[in-house]
């Protein structure tokens, strides 16, 4: 049985290594634990950011001095952080963060709207997490209050 925690951040997380316990969690961090030692992890980690920085970052702060362009850097770095999480966690690039300016492989737009999802999705699991009774929250779902109801859309995207 699981605890109202992990529970509460099943939409959000799914069965994965982070959300699983007992015998399902022993197997996953057995299968992971192979692929991320120390060494291969930090190696990862080095690459992924190697690259963001090189092919994305760098650029977009070379374009906006060479045009003496205003860049809302908590906005840049939001995105820089979230396309570098993702890939580390997800391997997914949402390509948030393009080098030109612009998202990378995906439109702006359906780069933008993903991001805005996933802050939607983990504002709502950290609130039942925070949330004094975990009953409040499976009801909230019965229910149809909104925000129970935009992370099952969020699920279905």
């Amino acid at each position: 049985e699981k605890d109202s925690s992990v529970s509460g951040l099943q939409d959000f997380l799914g069965n994965g290594i982070f959300n699983s316990d007992g015998v399902l969690w022993k197997l996953q961090r057995k299968t992971a634990s192979y692929e991320f030692n120390t060494k291969s992890l930090r190696n990862f980690i080095v690459e992924i950011v190697t690259v963001e920085t090189q092919t994305r970052l760098i650029p977009i702060l070379s374009k906006a001095t060479e045009n003496n362009q205003i860049l809302d850097l908590q906005n840049i770095l939001e995105q820089f952080a979230f396309d570098n999480v993702c890939k580390l966690a997800f391997n997914v690039d949402p390509g948030c963060l393009g080098g030109d300016g612009t998202t990378g492989s995906v439109s702006a737009s359906a780069a933008a709207a993903f991001m805005h999802a996933f802050k939607d999705a983990a504002m709502i699991s950290s609130g039942r997490f925070i949330c004094l009774f975990p009953l409040l929250w499976k009801m909230k779902r019965i229910l149809n209050v909104r925000t129970e109801i935009e992370t099952i859309n969020l699920n279905r995207s």
